[in-house]
């Protein structure tokens, strides 16, 4: 990250993946991590990346990305998981994720680190917004959060 580029991250949890789990088994929950793992490959572009950050969360890393365009890519991420099937023993079981977005233009090389914590805690906040308002949802950090 540059100074005074935007940096953008994206932090997304399945619904109710614990019930999934029981209801379904592990063997299920772990085809439906591989298959987000699948669409975040898919539709994340280079130099932006995907992780597992514990658990069924993951983050999304997008340099030289701004709100608005992190926002239009965790819609089409969220579109994707809603529209995957996971296929298990002759039925089809589908699974959506909720989602939070922080954005940051970086204002100085040597706080990187700092900022990047930043923007995790409020994709955070974001994301846990939009588990209150429903799920299956994109929240913005200040643009669309409420408390």
């Amino acid at each position: 990250m540059k100074k005074g580029e935007d940096c953008s991250v994206i932090m997304l949890d399945y619904d109710y993946f614990k019930r999934l789990n029981d209801t379904y088994g592990h063997p299920v929950g772990d085809k439906f991590l591989k298959e987000l793992a699948r669409i975040i490959n898919e539709k994340i572009l280079s130099p932006g990346f995907g992780a597992r950050y514990g658990g069924e969360e993951f983050l999304i890393f997008l340099p030289k990305t701004d709100k608005d365009n992190a926002g239009k890519i965790a819609e089409e991420v969220r579109a994707a998981i809603e529209a995957s099937r996971i296929k298990d023993a002759g039925r089809e079981i589908t699974n959506t994720v909720s989602m939070g977005c922080a954005s940051l233009r970086q204002v100085s090389a040597d706080a990187v680190g700092d900022v990047l914590d930043l923007m995790i805690k409020l994709a955070d906040e974001a994301l846990y917004s939009s588990k209150r308002e429903g799920r299956n949802r994109v929240t913005i950090y200040g643009q669309d959060l409420k408390k």
